[in-house]
C-alpha cells in the first residue's frame, strides 16, 4: 500500500486556523485549513508516493497574529500510517 496522504498534526495555546502549504519545492503549489481550535489535523490529499514534499505550517489565531515553521516529509511506503514531524 503506497501512502497518497498525510496528516499533520499538532496543537496551539489559543484557538488557531492552522493552514499548511505544501509542494515539490519550497514554492508550495498547494494548501489546506483547519477550523479554528487548540487541537488541529490537516489532511494532505493526492500525493504522488516515494516524493519529498516540503511544508510549511502557519497558524493564525483570531486576533490575526501568525506564528510558521518549514519542514519535509518524505513520501514513502507505509502499511499502517506516516507520520510527518514538525520541529
Amino acid at each position: 500500500m503506497l501512502a497518497t496522504s498525510v496528516t499533520i498534526n499538532g496543537p496551539t495555546l489559543t484557538p488557531s486556523k492552522e493552514t499548511v502549504k505544501y509542494g515539490l519545492t519550497t514554492s508550495y503549489t498547494d494548501s489546506a485549513a483547519s477550523a479554528v481550535d487548540t487541537v488541529h489535523a490537516v489532511s494532505l490529499k493526492n500525493l504522488k508516493p516515494s516524493t519529498v514534499y516540503h511544508y510549511q505550517v502557519i497558524a493564525s489565531d483570531v486576533s490575526g497574529s501568525d506564528a510558521d515553521g518549514r519542514c519535509n516529509f518524505y513520501n514513502r511506503f507505509d502499511l499502517y500510517r506516516f507520520i510527518a514531524y514538525l520541529f
